[in-house]
């Protein structure tokens, strides 16, 4: 029986050797399991760190840009600001000389136009006055013709109508002395011509 001790003891102890073994295995396993997920976590953090450095770094570059080009913007908006006071300053002057100027030349062209209506109206006149004076001188021409021609026609005749010669002739000097009688310009007074 201690042949069967002996040997339940030394399978006992060999299982214990064996258990403490497996055990030892199973927890270098586990502290490389540890250790190998301590090291993940790490660059797991570091990774994290460095995405969310990165990330901090674009946005805050971001950020400024975003500053500067709002900063560019407003510097850019202000001067368009100054440029458009400054042309609607010059437009102000421009307007205000260009109206001046409009009323001038205005002002010119109605004095000028009542010079060209009274100028206008003294040529009416006076070509009224010349058309009056060239129908008289036309109606002289035809009394002078019509005088002309009997006093041919009495010449010829000699004789025998002298006594109806003289009186177409007392007749014709008559209507002369009332044409020369007449008025220049029949639109100032108007003859009656029959």
């Amino acid at each position: 029986m201690e042949t069967l001790n002996q040997q339940i003891v030394s399978d006992h102890v060999s299982f214990l050797a064996e258990h403490e073994l497996k055990e030892r295995i199973k927890r270098e396993e586990l502290e490389c399991l540890v250790s190998s997920n301590l090291q993940m976590r790490r660059t797991a953090l570091i990774s994290q760190q460095r995405e969310t450095s990165v990330k901090d770094k674009a946005r805050q570059a971001y950020i400024s840009d975003t500053e500067d080009i709002q900063r560019q913007f407003c510097d850019q908006d202000r001067k368009q600001q100054k440029a458009i006071q400054e042309i609607k300053k010059q437009y102000n002057s421009v307007s205000t000389i260009y109206k001046g100027k409009c009323q001038q030349m205005e002002a010119a062209i109605e004095k000028e136009q009542r010079k060209v209506d009274v100028e206008e109206r003294r040529r009416n006149c006076e070509i009224e006055g010349v058309q009056a004076d060239l129908q008289n001188m036309n109606r002289k021409v035809d009394f002078y013709k019509k005088y002309i021609g009997k006093l041919k026609q009495l010449v010829s005749d000699d004789g025998a109508k002298e006594s109806a010669m003289e009186d177409e002739f007392n007749q014709i000097k008559e209507e002369a002395s009332e044409m020369e009688q007449s008025p220049q310009h029949p639109h100032l007074n108007p003859v009656s011509m029959d």
